[in-house]
């Protein structure tokens, strides 16, 4: 990244351009975007003090997309000549450069705002500057206040309670600015609660002359399941397994039985330019101890392993974070893993937009540095984003496809059913980014009745309100709506569009130690590290024949659905005012489970017969 005061090395005259003067008209860049709906969950406080610190994004047009398209659809292809020719970063930079007349215009706008505090990205097409909040407010022509969760009260952040506003004539050279009307969204993971106090999981001491220990169902499974022993030395309320009792209640999961379920086994990762990475945001962070604890107790092969951290990661465990980085390092094991924090804000650090921070950074990391998958556990309903920001970050997405990054993200917990709780006008909730074409939505199965899998009801799956259906997908997706499998009423969701997810994985009973206890978490949150952690295996494979990393895998994936385990049976949930249900999981893909789940023995023979 370029530091500068005034100018941009080599792009920047400020001499020369056009000129950006207060007279003069002023619009509106993201005019769209609703920000009553969008602030929905968050309550507006005081007014921001004026000598806050904000880290205000700049978002420089950039030029050459339908070039970048096309070279990431080549490259992705397994049937193009191109298949594996991915870019470097700088190739990428490149390729999509702003214009000089771009840069020039805004940083004469930012010179005349007397901003001199600025960084740009490799390419120009970011702009950060670190502004107090008085100073953002004469830019914007807008009015910042601080907000707070209603649920989770630790979250607090400024946004403006009004669409900004940039000068007319700069408004054509920039796709948005940040932090302003863009508020993060905080999903709750899903801690599985137990329906009765006998039914709690047991101690990993006192499992160990038993040969199932698993946790308690208490909707299917009676308490006498569990035998009330003695607890002495055991936590409060801990009993021992009655293993006499002709009902068992549901498996765990955890890397062990994750491994066997997906035909991974005891492979390791053994490439050593190898890496695979979980993201948190929103003071989401792990801690060592945990995670070591982790690693004893379930994969005794990782102990005396490290995690790379990048960003803070200094706070209180969260369950969302121990969770990402102890399946993604125990399913990709052997792989260098690492976690990046993004907290948006700190006592000493200026406010900003987490996301944006992340997908920022992942462009400005270099091609030795940067993790070849990621993992994240972060969406929201399409509907609350502009479509100036999404247009934006997609563009972000396929210049990480185009440098054979691979991006996985978690899509959501809440069926079809938005996450305000119910549909508006009956309208079924298309989720982003996990509905971006140019990357992997992960949705979530559970245990099936008699062995396998089935599709879980909270998985979030259907179709996007945004964005045309892509070729990749067209046949399956097709078949699935022809196959005579019952479907919702189509005034519930736009057939014609992009469908997610793409694949999935288990998303419920997943064993989590955080904080030193041990706890049963659901959400397809669980899903995501799972299958991203596997798939760096996958990767491992390429870079020890000496070939490229597998990168955007959506068309590779589609090309090869026999490698996946089929889910037939199950539904995602439909909430109120949603209709009467979901959509149904049958064979091939479905809007529930997307091609189904990860077999490695078989997606290893696919990938090996690459190019």
């Amino acid at each position: 990244m370029a530091k500068f005061a005034v100018c941009v090395a080599a792009l920047v005259a400020c001499t020369v351009g056009a000129s950006v003067r207060d007279g003069d008209d002023r619009v509106a860049l993201e005019a769209d975007v609703d920000i009553v709906a969008l602030s929905r969950g968050w309550v507006k406080q005081t007014a921001a003090p004026k000598d806050a610190l904000l880290r205000m994004t700049f978002a420089v047009k950039q030029q050459n997309l339908a070039a970048l398209t096309d070279t990431l659809m080549r490259v992705s292809n397994p049937k193009h000549v191109d298949y594996g020719k991915h870019l470097t970063k700088e190739g990428v930079d490149q390729l999509v450069q702003p214009s000089p007349e771009s840069v020039r215009s805004v940083m004469k706008f930012l010179e005349a705002s007397g901003v001199t505090n600025c960084e740009s990205s490799g390419s120009s097409d970011f702009v950060h500057c670190t502004v107090t909040v008085a100073t953002a407010e004469a830019m914007l022509n807008t009015e910042y206040f601080s907000y707070s969760h209603t649920v989770d009260t630790a979250f607090s952040v400024i946004r403006a309670d009004q669409h900004y506003t940039v000068p007319r004539a700069l408004a054509s050279h920039l796709d948005f600015v940040s932090p302003t009307n863009r508020f993060p969204p905080v999903r709750a993971k899903k801690v599985q609660a137990l329906a009765d106090d006998d039914c709690t999981y047991k101690s990993e001491s006192a499992c160990d002359a038993v040969s199932t220990c698993t946790w308690c169902n208490c909707s299917a499974v009676p308490s006498a399941c569990w035998t009330k022993k003695d607890a002495s030395g055991l936590p409060p309320g801990v009993y021992e397994c009655d293993t006499s009792s002709v009902a068992q209640p549901d498996a765990m999961n955890t890397p062990e039985s994750l491994r066997k379920l997906y035909s991974v086994g005891d492979v390791e990762g053994t490439a050593q330019n190898n890496k695979v990475c979980a993201t948190a945001f929103l003071n989401q962070f792990y801690k060592q101890s945990d995670l070591d604890k982790f690693w004893k107790t379930y994969y005794p092969k990782a102990t005396g392993r490290t995690i790379k951290v990048i960003g803070p990661d200094k706070g209180s465990p969260g369950i969302e974070a121990s969770l990402d980085i102890e399946y993604i390092s125990t399913m990709g094991g052997g792989v260098p893993a690492e976690f990046w924090s993004f907290a948006g804000s700190a006592p000493t650090n200026p406010e900003n937009e987490p996301f944006l921070t992340w997908i920022y950074l992942v462009a400005n990391t270099s091609d030795a540095d940067v993790p070849y998958v990621f993992s994240t556990s972060y969406g929201e309903p399409e509907d609350t984003v502009s479509m100036a920001y999404m247009n934006r970050i997609e563009a972000e997405f396929q210049k990480t496809g185009a440098r054979g990054i691979t991006l996985f993200f978690a899509t959501g917990d809440s069926g079809v059913t938005p996450d305000a709780g119910s549909c508006t006008g009956g309208r079924f909730a298309g989720q982003w980014p996990a509905g971006s074409p140019w990357v992997t939505g992960v949705g979530g199965t559970e245990s099936g009745l008699v062995g396998g899998e089935k599709a879980w009801g909270g998985s979030a799956g259907g179709f996007s309100d945004r964005w045309a259906r892509p070729s990749f997908q067209a046949d399956v997706v097709s078949k699935y709506l022809s196959s005579g499998v019952r479907l919702p009423d189509a005034s519930h969701y736009n057939s014609t569009s992009r469908a997610f997810p793409d694949v999935s994985a288990q998303a419920t009973n997943f064993l989590v130690i955080n904080g030193g206890f041990t706890e049963p978490v659901a959400g397809t949150s669980c899903a995501s590290p799972t299958f991203g952690g596997l798939f760096s295996l996958l990767n491992d494979l390429r870079l020890n024949a000496g070939k490229k990393t597998l990168g955007w895998a959506n068309p590779f994936f589609y090309q090869n659905p026999d490698m996946f385990n089929d889910i037939t049976e199950g539904s995602n949930e439909a909430g109120p005012g949603c209709g009467p249900m979901g959509f149904e999981a049958t064979k091939g893909w479905d809007p529930v489970t997307g091609l189904g789940s990860p077999n490695y023995a078989k997606m290893k023979e696919a990938v090996m017969a690459l190019p």
